[in-house]
């Protein structure tokens, strides 16, 4: 596994990336748009087993991840086709708008129904 233990964050993120068909450059974009410390050398570096993550890097990039992957399904359900990932921006907003309308679900905020349309609208702009 490229000189990565098998349980480790890196070898978790490289399984992921490659069930989402997710290039690494194109993740750490996206993560990146979402707040994580993360540049393309580091992360190579990381997955190839030379320097890993540090715990919250690797926790936080693994957090992203699966976001990804529920995004991932939602559009497959809705739409039938698979993500584009290299609209990283588009992306990166439908992540982030999934998130808030999750989190305002289960706050019961009253301008929920408001929140959810906004992320619905923002996962079909990456379709």
């Amino acid at each position: 596994m490229n000189g990565v233990a098998s349980l480790s964050a890196e070898a978790r993120i490289n399984s992921k990336l490659r069930e989402l068909g997710c290039p690494g450059k194109t993740f750490v974009e996206i993560a990146k748009q979402l707040g994580a410390r993360v540049a393309t050398g580091p992360f190579s570096e990381a997955l190839t087993g030379k320097k890993p993550f540090d715990q919250e890097t690797g926790a936080r990039l693994l957090e992203i991840l699966n976001r990804m992957q529920d995004l991932r399904v939602a559009v497959h359900k809705d739409y039938g086709i698979e993500i584009d990932w290299s609209a990283t921006s588009k992306i990166a907003n439908a992540l982030t708008s999934r998130l808030l309308a999750s989190i305002t679900h289960d706050l019961g905020h009253d301008r929920e129904k408001e929140i959810q349309n906004l992320a619905d609208q923002a996962m079909k702009e990456i379709i």
